[in-house]
């Protein structure tokens, strides 16, 4: 009998030869390609998929922190607080969708750190307030081990593991999940955050296995959840088995992964080196090349600036994956996205093609480049498509769109990419097509155009043709333009 095989009903792979450790616990590794072997005993073939790690053509980027020392003191003169160096040297330098969190238990007055809870607090209000920070919780205690923690409702014995218990040790406190979720979230939209924004995801702490009840309760109290998975894949330990997915079932519920690990799997859980965190360069770009297989989350925690080592990562990490052509999002649309991609839809059509279903927040599909090329003339709700290594992505322009694709091309106007959702994709009477694109940043688009087609837009955009296509730009984070023949 094979140890793995492709079968008329399927497939198999046995134990010994999916995923093995490697001698010396040197690590672990799959025997054999994962994403072939499913490929192959699944018949998936060439009908498109939901896509989240891209969005209108660009990879998706992100930016996440955890609250984790907030209040810590950096190595450098004066001392001043990690919150102080990370929203002065960073969140006001960078300004790119962020979702940030607090741990309250860090930053009252009647947590851990009193004396400098009230600078922390001025620090957090003034991160909040930026445009381009989306707020999240870190909880309230910072549960390590929430199952144990919330059968017990208390803070258990210290271990190697978990050095401070259940959860921080936060004075008078008895632990609730009902006060980490929805009392952590309403303490920061009542304290800390501007008037018109709220918290808006809890950020999972700790082993990050919150039990069912808690990730039923994010849901019910409308937040979006994060965290847990990752993907310290690298040169040293370039395999698939360190990949996670994008999340786990909790009861009726989902429990959303972070795509991508922050830096305690580069620094030895912050024991060194210190400048670790740099590595994760090489995770977004194995997991980009030759497959596309996740975005880009730059993913760490405030006390990584407390080391001199650790800022200069952190600067390097952001300026590498700002240098990215990518689409960049808030936590909470990546929340969203993960939902949308588990209800899509894929249905073949009697006459050919297919009818997708995906959501408001998934609009991306993808093909293997090997499928017959996209018929625009002859598809719904479809914009256009670029390609990026075996795969071809397809930008639908609602919730619901039909793909037809075959030999040849009639000359139709296309999106090729952007870093901007479509907003509107309106063919009018006259043969021109308007179109509406939003983002977080401003806007770039690529788009391909047949001969005598030009773009019209009065919004001050700038436009150039290129090897790629007419290249369109706006100082705005919206665009709205018209493509007509001359």
């Amino acid at each position: 009998m094979d140890g793995a095989a492709i079968t008329p009903w399927g497939g198999y792979a046995l134990a010994a030869f999916g995923v093995f450790n490697l001698p010396g616990n040197t690590g672990t590794r799959w025997s054999i390609d994962p994403i072939e072997f499913f490929r192959a005993a699944l018949r998936v073939g060439v009908d498109p998929m939901p896509d989240i790690t891209t969005r209108t053509g660009r990879r998706v980027f992100f930016v996440h922190f955890d609250g984790d020392g907030w209040p810590n003191a950096c190595d450098q003169p004066g001392s001043p607080l990690a919150c102080k160096v990370l929203v002065s040297e960073f969140l006001e330098k960078y300004k790119v969708p962020t979702l940030a969190s607090v741990i309250i238990g860090e930053i009252s007055h009647e947590g851990l750190y009193p004396k400098t809870a009230a600078e922390g607090q001025d620090w957090a209000r003034r991160m909040y307030a930026m445009p381009w920070v989306q707020i999240g919780t870190h909880t309230w205690s910072h549960p390590f081990n929430w199952v144990e923690a919330s059968e017990t409702h208390g803070l258990g014995e210290a271990t190697k593991s978990h050095p401070y218990g259940n959860y921080l040790p936060l004075p008078n406190y008895t632990f609730s999940t009902e006060t980490e979720i929805a009392g952590s979230a309403s303490y920061i939209d009542t304290r800390l955050a501007p008037p018109g924004k709220t918290c808006r995801m809890v950020l999972w702490p700790g082993d990050c296995n919150p039990p069912d009840k808690a990730v039923a309760l994010a849901y019910a109290s409308g937040l979006g959840n994060i965290n847990g998975g990752g993907a310290p894949i690298t040169r040293s330990q370039p395999t698939l088995s360190y990949v996670w997915p994008m999340g786990i079932p909790k009861g009726d519920f989902f429990q959303v992964y972070a795509p991508c690990s922050n830096e305690e799997n580069y620094t030895h859980n912050w024991t060194g080196p210190f400048f670790g965190f740099e590595r994760v360069i090489e995770s977004y770009q194995l997991t980009d090349t030759p497959r596309r297989i996740k975005p880009i989350d730059l993913y760490y925690h405030p006390y990584i600036v407390t080391k001199a080592a650790g800022a200069k990562s952190l600067h390097t990490v952001y300026r590498w994956a700002l240098a990215q052509p990518t689409h960049a999002i808030f936590g909470h649309q990546y929340f969203r996205s993960v939902n949308d991609w588990r209800r899509a839809t894929v249905s073949r059509l009697l006459a050919g093609g297919w009818r997708l279903r995906g959501g408001d927040a998934l609009r991306q599909w993808t093909q293997p480049d090997s499928a017959a090329a996209p018929q625009l003339a002859q598809c719904q709700g479809i914009a256009g498509w670029n390609q990026h290594g075996r795969r071809r992505y397809i930008h639908a322009t609602a919730e619901q769109a039909i793909l037809r694709t075959g030999i040849g091309k009639v000359a139709a106007p296309a999106l090729v990419e952007a870093n901007a959702d479509i907003t509107r994709w309106e063919p009018q009477a006259d043969g021109s097509v308007r179109i509406g694109l939003q983002g977080h940043l401003p806007v770039e688009a690529v788009f391909s155009l047949p001969s005598g087609w030009k773009a019209q837009s009065t919004q001050g955009a700038k436009a150039e043709t290129t090897s790629a296509g007419l290249r369109v730009s706006s100082p705005g984070t919206a665009l709205d333009l018209t493509l007509r023949r001359t």
